[in-house]
């Protein structure tokens, strides 16, 4: 299986490559009116959603002087993503998307409009961003739901993978630049002038928002219950062979991603270095993301689809075999950036067939269900357990091997992955 999945790589393309012009690629998807309009809401989202992130944590240790409040303000909303997830799927199958997206897009607005009111009227206290956050951090939970969906009815099949490319990329900025620039807002002008930005922000990605057509997308009426529907869209994950497979990797991706919680202990013992070591490498694997979403933008599509993810795994899997016994800091180095970018190739891809290989009217509840099992966060909990019991060395190995092995397994027994396209 192996040796033929190394015959097919060698046979793996790029179809914008036949294109005159193929750097245009992601210049081409822009001029999409109605995508162009909805990139720019939903780069505004997140750019909002991680400057909130990180005034809220500054707000929160100034009233309290606590690190286990802030933990608690910002970890806790979590739940809140996980369980509005699953309800937005619902949402999303029985309504317009774009209308639900207006509609959780305004509830930040408003979550981020008495937010800044109280601070500006000094009566804030630490339950209210407690609540405020959580409210926020729920609907989002429904905006990513519903952003995945909506946007599969502004582009073509064959610039899917483009159009989820770009969204990647306008995230992986908005993590970059978010809390950059809500830290500036924050030391210049105070709390109160940075949180009114936020409500400016959510304002402008409602105006960028309602300018795509409504005809675009269609409400979906059902008389069942809600019940009734998160049940079928289990069975119908359950039934599927490419989508459950789909939904089983991404959610032992958890396994790959453990490396987060364990690089402080990578930087201090193995590298013998400091914080400011730590922060760079995780910059550099942000890069590699950064990197790897616009490698992808450049390009109209890419073929065999599942086989680029099959082998974006074992690749990344080398990878962190390589940063498990790394002493070096540029081997290190080298390996997170490799990372960040085979991340953002599986993720996309991944993302890609989703949209393009589920009927509409399952959509919302499928990407729900993809989005509660690949909760990034269980990352961190699942990487400190097996760091704990196994050690650095053997957390990243186990991890490596369980990715592999299952995307191996994954590629050999589903006809769709192995075909799509």
């Amino acid at each position: 299986m192996l040796a033929s999945l190394l015959q097919q790589t060698t046979r793996l393309r790029v179809k914008s490559l036949t294109l005159p012009r193929p750097q245009l690629a992601a210049v081409d998807t822009l001029r999409i009116p109605a995508f162009g309009y909805f990139w720019g809401s939903f780069g505004l989202t997140n750019l909002a959603n991680q400057m909130r992130m990180m005034i809220v944590a500054w707000l929160v240790l100034d009233l309290t002087n606590s690190q286990l409040w802030v933990g608690l303000v910002n970890g806790l909303p979590g739940i809140a993503i996980a369980a509005f997830s699953l309800a937005g799927g619902v949402l999303v199958d029985r309504a317009s998307p774009k209308a639900v997206l207006i509609r959780v897009r305004l509830t930040m607005a408003v979550a981020a409009f008495l937010m800044a009111f109280l601070v500006t009227a000094r009566v804030i206290e630490v339950w209210h961003l407690l609540l405020l956050t959580f409210l926020a951090s729920g609907v989002n939970g429904i905006d990513i739901v519903a952003a995945q969906v909506c946007f599969r009815s502004l582009v073509s099949k064959d610039r899917m993978l483009n159009a989820m490319a770009l969204l990647r990329m306008a995230s992986n900025l908005s993590q970059i630049v978010g809390p950059a620039l809500g830290g500036v807002l924050l030391a210049w002008l105070g709390a109160p002038v940075a949180l009114w930005a936020l409500v400016v922000a959510f304002g402008l990605a409602l105006v960028a928002l309602n300018q795509f057509p409504r005809e675009k997308v269609s409400p979906r009426e059902t008389k069942t219950s809600v019940l009734h529907d998160l049940g079928e869209g289990f069975r119908y994950v359950s039934r599927t062979q490419h989508v459950r497979w789909l939904i089983i990797l991404g959610g032992v991706l958890i396994l790959p991603a453990s490396f987060f919680p364990l690089m402080p202990s990578h930087v201090r013992d193995i590298l013998h270095a400091g914080p400011e070591t730590l922060g760079f490498l995780m910059g550099i694997y942000g890069t590699g993301g950064l990197l790897g979403s616009v490698l992808l933008a450049l390009l109209k599509d890419v073929s065999r689809k599942g086989l680029a993810m099959t082998a974006a795994a074992l690749v990344w899997s080398l990878a962190l075999g390589g940063l498990a016994f790394s002493h070096s800091f540029y081997l290190s180095a080298a390996c997170l950036c490799l990372i960040g970018v085979l991340w953002s190739v599986w993720m996309n891809n991944m993302n890609t067939l989703l949209q393009t290989t589920i009927p509409i009217e399952m959509q919302g509840r499928v990407v729900s269900i993809n989005k509660i099992l690949s909760q990034g966060g269980m990352a961190w909990l699942v990487g400190g357990m097996l760091g704990a019991v196994l050690g650095q060395v053997g957390t990243f190995l186990l991890a490596g091997a369980v990715f592999a092995v299952l995307s191996l397994v994954a590629y050999w027994r589903t006809p769709e992955l192995r075909q799509a396209d």
